[in-house]
């Protein structure tokens, strides 16, 4: 590929589909550019102090990333962050390292494995700075543990 239809600086990585009256013109963006002309910015995700509701590199977005639980690249993670952290860490169940499934699982495993999510998310938005849902996923935390008749979480 050639250099950004745009910018006239990156090598483009993008092409983009426009119908004009003629028929349809291909143009080519830089990642920079495709992301600036033809993604929204705001919503959950953010990279650099960004806000995105689609992958400025991949084009995927929130929607799809919470409907099927997939991402489109590994720029995802970053630019899609606050739905897919989140979701990445009920996953893993606040495991370190994800283990896969568990054939039987006990109500103390259970237990656990909860108390290490809702710690994760708390961890988590305490870094985002969210005090709003630390709140709430450490009140469910406190709810957990006298559901159990635990003292101390």
């Amino acid at each position: 590929m050639g250099l950004c239809f745009s910018c006239k600086k990156n090598f483009s990585a993008v092409t983009y589909e426009r119908k004009t009256k003629d028929g349809v013109v291909e143009e080519a963006y830089c990642y920079e550019c495709y992301g600036k002309h033809f993604l929204s910015a705001h919503v959950d995700g953010h990279e650099n102090g960004r806000q995105y509701d689609a992958c400025p590199y991949c084009g995927w977005t929130a929607e799809a990333l919470q409907r099927t639980a997939l991402v489109g690249c590994s720029h995802c993670y970053h630019t899609l962050g606050g739905v897919a952290i989140p979701m990445v860490i009920r996953m893993q169940q606040g495991q370190d390292v994800h283990q896969g499934k568990a054939a039987r699982i006990d109500g103390k495993t259970v237990y656990e494995n909860r108390k290490k999510e809702l710690i994760a998310l708390v961890m988590h938005y305490g870094n985002l700075g969210d005090e709003q849902r630390v709140k709430e996923y450490k009140s469910e935390l406190e709810k957990l543990a006298r559901s159990v008749g635990v003292g101390d979480v």
